[in-house]
């Protein structure tokens, strides 16, 4: 199967697509207008984005009822997770200096770890995509500058994160600091 969600930023949908027979089933349950996905170990996971604030488990097999949701906190805009295991996720925070360590089976709080360091002017660094790469988590950090129109600064940025010890990887030991 292949699962598909839909925005126009007033209504979001999923759609699926059977990829033996390539039957698709449109709009098979409604989500957040601002929604992305992601799928792990059997579970599809929405990430419900700029005014919902939670991630949300579909149950494929249950007629997609809504398995577990939980919030990740008012305001602030998650972007994307990451699952290490079925009990350890990253949640990418838009309008946090922190990145959320989470269990995705409970939605309890386990970590955070902060990538204050790597904000712009604005004080965020405004963490996107997340990719995981066996123990390794790589982390978009846009640093958009909302202090002068929500512009691009000079440079963005992808921090490393070591994923068994929830610490930043420092990418250039040579050079004082952390370096993404």
């Amino acid at each position: 199967m292949a699962y598909i969600i839909t925005s126009d930023y007033s209504s979001g949908g999923v759609s699926s697509v059977n990829l033996v027979n390539r039957y698709v089933s449109m709009d098979v349950t409604s989500v957040y207008s601002d929604a992305a996905e992601r799928w792990f170990g059997g579970e599809l996971y929405v990430i419900n984005r700029y005014g919902a604030d939670n991630i949300q488990e579909l149950d494929c097999d249950s007629n997609w009822a809504t398995h577990l949701q939980f919030s990740t906190g008012a305001g602030t805009n998650p972007q994307d997770i990451a699952c290490l295991s079925p009990t350890r996720a990253f949640v990418s925070l838009y309008e946090r200096t922190a990145l959320l360590v989470c269990n995705p089976q409970t939605g309890a709080t386990l970590d955070t770890i902060s990538l204050a360091s790597f904000a712009d002017a604005d004080q965020l660094p405004e963490m996107a995509h997340l990719a995981l790469v066996g123990h390794r988590l790589f982390v978009a950090v846009q640093r958009i500058d909302r202090l002068n129109g929500y512009v691009p600064t000079a440079y963005s940025l992808v921090v490393v994160i070591d994923a068994d010890a929830d610490t930043v990887i420092d990418v250039d030991p040579a050079t004082p600091g952390k370096q993404a």
